[in-house]
């Protein structure tokens, strides 16, 4: 079975961020900031080999997305894509 590499960032009703493996119902952690879930979640995706980072806003809309591409030779790379 795969393992779901994806992450999902999103601002908890009491303003702070959560990190959580898509699918999962329970956030793996909770941050002060945006900025804090997000670089929390890239670690985990360098740990883990890339996937993607998906960032909510409160109103649950997606707000931007990242993709991390794990090579041997060259490191882990990013394709940022933002929506307008």
């Amino acid at each position: 079975m795969e393992q779901n590499r994806d992450w999902i960032i999103y601002q908890r009703e009491d303003g702070l961020w959560a990190k959580k493996i898509s699918g999962v119902m329970n956030a793996s952690s909770v941050h002060p900031t945006q900025e804090h879930a997000e670089n929390s979640a890239r670690e985990m995706l360098k740990i883990r080999g890339g996937g993607k980072l998906f960032v909510e806003g409160f109103d649950g809309k997606l707000r931007s997305q990242d993709s991390f591409l794990q090579t041997v030779v060259q490191g882990l790379f990013r394709s940022r894509q933002t929506d307008s």
